[in-house]
C-alpha cells in the first residue's frame, strides 16, 4: 500500500480533508452561537441569581429552611448537590402587575422541572417518577395567569429533578410577555426538538427502505451494510427526543449507549463495501468487540452506567469513527471519486460533532448547548440519497441502451431472417418449378403423348376413318386443356376447377346431342389443393364424360357437387357424374383398366370412389374428397 506522501493526488486530498474539517468546525460554531443566542434571550426579565436547596420532597419547602446561594446556570458537575433533586427559589420585584399576559421561558433543564410562582403550580415537564421524564433536549414553557404576579416581591421556585446528583443543570430563566417570549420559546423547541424528531424519522425511514431494497435484491447487500449504522444511530438519537421512554430509565440507558457503540462499528462495514475492500479479519475482531462491550453495558450495575457511558463508550465510539474516515482517505487517494470526498466530508462532520458532544459528555464544557452530533447526519443522508439515485440513473440509461442495441440487433436478425425467408421462398419456387416440370412433362408423356401415339398408329393404318382421327386428336387436346386448367390458381376453390372442366367438354357432349345439366351448391374450401391433385380430379371426370360419349349412348349427363361428410363424420365433398343411357353390368371385382386408373387416382387423393350402373339404367360414378385434400 502506498504511503500517503507517495502521490501527488495525496497532497489534494489532504487540502480537501482540511477544508472539510474547517467547514465542519464553522457549521459547529455557527450552530452553538445560534443555540446560544436562542438561550439567553436579549429581552424580558432574565433570572440568573438563586438560592438552591437539596430536598426530596414534591412540595416547595419552608421559607426557613437552609437555603444557599448560586448563580445560574448552574450545572450540577461542577457543584457539591447532595441529591438529584433540588429546589431553587428566585425574586422578582415589580413595581406594578403587568397587564397584559406574561409567560416563563425555561431554554435549558436537565432533567425534568416544575415551576411555581407565588405558592402556585404553573406547570411541570411530565413525570418525576419512573421513569423519568426527559426534558435535556426540549425547552419549556409555563404561561402566567393574570393577576399571579403581585406588585412588590414575587417568589418563583423552580423544582429540578435528574437522574443523578451529578447530571442536573438549570440555565437563566426568562420572564417576558407571551407574545415575546413565546416566539422565541418556539424557535428554541423546533430547532432542539422538532427538528431532532425530523431527522430520526427521516433515519427510520431510510433504514427501512434500505432494508427493503435489500430484501428486494439480495446479491446487493450494499443496501442493508448502509440500513444497520442508520439504525443504530436512530435509536441512540432516541434519548433526545423521548420525554418518557417506553421501558424501565436505566434499561433505556443501557440501549441507547449500546446503540452509540454500534453505529461506528456498521458503519465501517458500510464503507468497507461501499469502495470494495473488506478486511475480515479487522471486521471480525470489531464485531466481537462491540458485541462483548455491549455485554458489559447490559450486565453492568446501574451506578456504573454514567462512569461507563461519558468517559469510556463515547471515547471508543469516538476514537473507532475515525477508522471509516481513513479507509475513505485511503480509498480517494487511490481513485479520486466526488462522491467520495462527499462521503468523506460528512465523515468530518460527523467526527467534529461527535467530538463536540464527547466534550460536553465528559464535563470539558458546558452542556447549555446540548448535543450535536445528530445533526451531522442529514449531509451524509442526502449524500447516499444522491449516489443512489445516481446509480438508478445509471442502471436506466444502461438499460435503455441495452433496449437500443436489443432493438437494433433484432432489427438486424429480422432483416437477416426476411433474406433467408426470400432466399428459401425462391429455392422453394425453384424447387416447385422443377416438380412441376417434372409432372407437366410426366403427365404429357403418360396422357397427350399416348394419345399423339395412338393416333399417329391409327393415320398410318389406312382404314381408319378421318371421324376417328377427328375425335383422338379431340381427345389429345381435350388433355392438353386439362393440364393447362390444373395449372390455374383456384386457391382450393373445387367449385372453380369443376367449372372449367365443364366448360372444357360441354361443347363436345352438345355436339354429341346431349345435354349437360350442372348442379352445384356451396363447397368448403379445400387447403391442400395442389395443381398434381387438381389434375387427377379432372382426368377422373375426364375419363368419365369420355366413356359416356363413346359407350352410354344417353340423352342428359348431370354433373353434381355437393358437401357431405363421411361415414366417421370427417367433412368433405362429393362429386357425381350420373349418365340416363343404356347402362352395363358392373363388376367390381374385376373392374377394367379405366376404373382401376380412376381408383388410383382418388387413393392418391386420399378419397373414396365407386361406379354403380345397370343394363339400361344408367351410369353413376361418384368420387367423395376429404376438404383437406
Amino acid at each position: 500500500m502506498r504511503r500517503l506522501a507517495d502521490s501527488p493526488e495525496s497532497w489534494r486530498v489532504i487540502g480537501l480533508s482540511l477544508v472539510s474539517f474547517a467547514i465542519a468546525c464553522l457549521l459547529l460554531w455557527g450552530m452553538i452561537e445560534f443555540d446560544r443566542r436562542l438561550t439567553w434571550l436579549d429581552g424580558g426579565l432574565m433570572l440568573n441569581q438563586a438560592e438552591y436547596l437539596d430536598s426530596e420532597g414534591a412540595e416547595p419547602p419552608p421559607d426557613d429552611s437552609s437555603w444557599s446561594y448560586t448563580l445560574v446556570p448552574d450545572e450540577w458537575n461542577h457543584a457539591s448537590h447532595q441529591g438529584n433533586n433540588v429546589w431553587y427559589r428566585f425574586y422578582l420585584n415589580v413595581a406594578s402587575p403587568p397587564r397584559r399576559l406574561w409567560g416563563i421561558y425555561l431554554p435549558v433543564v436537565w432533567q425534568n422541572a416544575s415551576v411555581w410562582l407565588n405558592g402556585e403550580l404553573l406547570g411541570d415537564g411530565g413525570s418525576f417518577d419512573h421513569p423519568l421524564a426527559h426534558n435535556a433536549n426540549r425547552p419549556l414553557y409555563f404561561s402566567i395567569p393574570r393577576g399571579l404576579i403581585e406588585a412588590g416581591e414575587n417568589r418563583l421556585l423552580v423544582r429540578v429533578k435528574s437522574s443523578t446528583a451529578s447530571n442536573g443543570l438549570i440555565a437563566p430563566v426568562f420572564l417576558a410577555p407571551a407574545d415575546f417570549l413565546y416566539s422565541g420559546y418556539r424557535m428554541k423547541f423546533f430547532y432542539r426538538y422538532t427538528l431532532l424528531q425530523f431527522i430520526i424519522l427521516t433515519l427510520a425511514f431510510s433504514a427501512l427502505l434500505l432494508f427493503t431494497l435489500s430484501w428486494l435484491r439480495p446479491k446487493d447487500r450494499l443496501y442493508a451494510w448502509y440500513a444497520l449504522p442508520l439504525s443504530a444511530f436512530a435509536i441512540y438519537s432516541l434519548k433526545f427526543v423521548v420525554i418518557e421512554p417506553p421501558v424501565p430509565e436505566a434499561l433505556w440507558e443501557r440501549i441507547t449507549t449500546a446503540a452509540l457503540l454500534w453505529f461506528p462499528v456498521l458503519a465501517a462495514g458500510f464503507i468497507q463495501r461501499f469502495i470494495g475492500t473488506v478486511d475480515h479479519r479487522i471486521e471480525r475482531l470489531s464485531l466481537a468487540g462491540a458485541a462483548l462491550l455491549t455485554a458489559g453495558i447490559l450486565l453492568a450495575p446501574d451506578t456504573w452506567l454514567p462512569k461507563l457511558h461519558a468517559p469510556w463508550i463515547n471515547s471508543i465510539a469516538l476514537l473507532y469513527g475515525l477508522y471509516p474516515i481513513y479507509l475513505l482517505l485511503r480509498y480517494l487517494i487511490e481513485q479520486p471519486r466526488r462522491d467520495t470526498f462527499l462521503l468523506t466530508a460528512s465523515g468530518f462532520l460527523m467526527i467534529v460533532f461527535g467530538f463536540h458532544d464527547w466534550l460536553v459528555a465528559n464535563g470539558l464544557i458546558s452542556r447549555l448547548s446540548g448535543f450535536f452530533l445528530t445533526y451531522s447526519t442529514p449531509p451524509g443522508l442526502l449524500l447516499f440519497a444522491y449516489i443512489l439515485m445516481r446509480r438508478f440513473v445509471q442502471a436506466m440509461n444502461e438499460s435503455e441502451h441495452l433496449n437500443r442495441h436489443l432493438q437494433q440487433e433484432v432489427a438486424r436478425k429480422h432483416q437477416e431472417l426476411e433474406q433467408s425467408f426470400e432466399q428459401m421462398k425462391q429455392l422453394e419456387r425453384q424447387h416447385a418449378i422443377s416438380e412441376e416440370r417434372a409432372r407437366l412433362m410426366r403427365d404429357m408423356h403418360d396422357g397427350m403423348g399416348g394419345h399423339l401415339i395412338a393416333l399417329l398408329a391409327r393415320i398410318e393404318d389406312r382404314d381408319t376413318s378421318p371421324q376417328d382421327i377427328s375425335r383422338d386428336l379431340q381427345t389429345a387436346l381435350d388433355d392438353l386443356r386439362l393440364m393447362i386448367d390444373s395449372m390455374e390458381d383456384v386457391e382450393g376453390d373445387l367449385l372453380a376447377l369443376m367449372a372449367m372442366l365443364r366448360y372444357r367438354l360441354e361443347p363436345r357432349l352438345n355436339a354429341a346431342g346431349i345435354r349437360l345439366k350442372w348442379q352445384a351448391r356451396d363447397l368448403p374450401p379445400m387447403s391442400e389443393l395442389s395443381p398434381e391433385k387438381a389434375l387427377h380430379i379432372l382426368r377422373i371426370f375426364q375419363e368419365a364424360i369420355t366413356n359416356i360419349l363413346k359407350h352410354a349412348h344417353c340423352r342428359e349427363v348431370i354433373l353434381r357437387l355437393q358437401p357431405e361428410d363421411s361415414s366417421d363424420g370427417s367433412p368433405g365433398v362429393l362429386i357425381e357424374c350420373i349418365d340416363d343411357g343404356n347402362g352395363f353390368a358392373s363388376d367390381q371385382d374385376h373392374p377394367g383398366r379405366g376404373l382401376k386408373n380412376i381408383l388410383r387416382r382418388a387413393q392418391f387423393l386420399s378419397g373414396h370412389c365407386g361406379l354403380e350402373s345397370e343394363p339400361g339404367q344408367g351410369t353413376r360414378l361418384w368420387l367423395w374428397l376429404p376438404s383437406t385434400v
